[in-house]
Formats: structure tokens, sequence, C-alpha cells
């Protein structure tokens, strides 16, 4: 049962002249109100929002309340949420919980936070008219159980380098999905991580575990090098050996792996013919 700390009016008068923040206690939780927003005290010695009590279709979340840090989003803090349009979280923001944002409908774009590091089930669910998820510049290790799920606008996505793991049903029933860019430090993707998705291509490393899931799964790849274009024998340089590769192999006497084709065709048109292996050469003697 809520326990309201109660004073006089008068206090209560004086007291919002100087701060608009008040609390209540929950068993041993004290949550505090100012800003529109709920929150209480974390372990992490800062802020958890709990709700926001306030309409508002541009949500901007605040770095500190009280003058301390909100650095989590806590359970279905902002789910149902009809009426907002996009979401943008400071870099203060550490965790977001589940369900956090879970079928805000309405949203179609979300800022992440640079320290992002955890984010559990559910949290973005059935955001149905978000289009793009850029977690690029985040900290997240794992993009956890149905983190996406159901977004069924949700057309791109860009994963961290501090990924690891893409759990179950993540991005499942995304149905316009049409391109997920999975960094090299992934290296498993659990079952249903895509179920019910769209026809996507997977955006990712040669050589990668991303490369060798799309293959396993029958889903296109499209390969990114470590190597500079035009550097077909990857030996770390530009020079005369890779134009003399590529015109070898447009004269079927070599094969080039698909990341050797994909450095090969320098001048990016889909193609690799002598014009390329041209192209090389003019690079080679600063022409280019």
């Amino acid at each position: 049962m809520k326990k309201i700390i109660k004073k006089s009016s008068a206090c209560v008068a004086v007291f919002a002249l100087l701060v608009s923040l008040f609390s209540v206690s929950f068993s041993a939780t004290t949550y505090y109100y100012s800003h529109n927003y709920e929150f209480y005290k974390n372990d992490s010695s800062g802020l958890t929002i709990t709700q926001y009590q306030d309409t508002v279709d541009n949500l901007q979340i605040p770095s500190e309340l009280i003058d301390i840090k909100v650095n989590e989003i806590g359970p279905s803090a902002f789910a149902d949420r009809t009426d907002l349009l996009s979401v943008s979280m400071p870099d203060s923001i550490e965790t977001i919980s589940a369900f956090a944002f879970a079928n805000c409908q309405n949203v179609e774009n979300i800022k992440f936070s640079s320290n992002l590091s955890l984010s559990f089930t559910g949290a973005f669910q059935e955001c149905s008219s978000l289009k793009s998820a850029d977690m690029s510049m985040t900290k997240i290790t794992a993009l956890s159980n149905q983190t996406f799920y159901k977004c069924t606008s949700l057309r791109n996505v860009v994963l961290p380098s501090t990924c690891t793991t893409i759990k179950k049903y993540a991005l499942a029933n995304c149905t316009q999905l049409e391109n997920v860019f999975i960094p090299s430090s992934v290296t498993a993707i659990e079952a249903n991580a895509f179920k019910n998705s769209s026809a996507f291509t997977i955006t990712g490393y040669f050589g990668s575990y991303a490369e060798e899931y799309a293959n396993a799964n029958n889903i296109p790849f499209k390969g990114i090098s470590t190597y500079d274009i035009g550097d077909v024998n990857m030996d770390g340089k530009v020079d005369i050996l890779d134009a003399t590769l590529v015109q070898k192999y447009v004269a079927n006497i070599v094969d080039l792996s698909a990341e050797q084709k994909y450095l090969a065709d320098y001048n990016n048109d889909g193609d690799i013919t002598v014009v390329d292996a041209t192209e090389i050469q003019k690079f080679i003697v600063h022409l280019n």
C-alpha cells in the first residue's frame, strides 16, 4: 500500500516554491516526482525512471533529475504510449529494462544513448511505426530477446562492434525488414532471431560469423572488406600485381573469392572488367 509522506499545507506550499519534487514510499523503495517523471534511486548511484505523467510528442529524456544522473529506464516505463512520435535518450542512460517502450505504436525515430550497454526483453517490442534502429554508437553486448519483435515498419538495423549475440525473436515478425548490419564481433545468433521477417539482406565483413550465418540460412549477404578497394590479392597494398590479377580473372585464367571480387570491382559498377584493371593502374600512378 502506498504510504504518502504528508506535510502541512503551508509547508508544502513553501517547499513547492523551492523544489518541484515530492516522494512516495513503497515498502523499501522511495519514489520521487519531478518534471512529470516518477523515479527512484537505484543501486548504481543513479536514477531509474518508472513513468512519465504527461503527454508529449517528442520525448527528450533528461540526463539528470534532482541533481542525480538518470542512468536507467525501468520496466514498461513508457509502454503503450501512443502519444510518442520520437524518443531521444541522453548519453547517461546505461540500461533499458524489459518492455520499457513496448507497444509505442507511433514512435518513428529513436536516438540511443552512446553508453547504453544493457537492453532487456522486449524493450521496443511492437513499436510498429519505427523505421530504423541505428545502435552503432551504443555499447550493447547482446540484442536481447524480442527487442524489436513485431516492429512491422522496421527496415534498417545497425548493431555496434560490442555486440556478440542476437537472441531469440530479437528481430522476428519484422515484415518490412530490408537490411541488418551485423559486426564481426557477433559470434552467436539464436534460434528464431529473424522468424517471419521479410526477405532481408545481412551486411557484414567477409569471413565473419555473419557471412557464415547468412549462407547457412539462405539470406543474401553484402560483404564488407577490411582491405582497401583495389587490393585484390589482399597483401595490404594496391599495386601492379592487383591490376594483373584482375586481368587474369577477366581472361578466365584465375578465379577470385567473393571478397576478392568485391575488391576487384574498383569502379563499383557491379561488374569486373579490364576497366577496373585500368582504374587500378591509374591509381598506382596517381592519375585518379
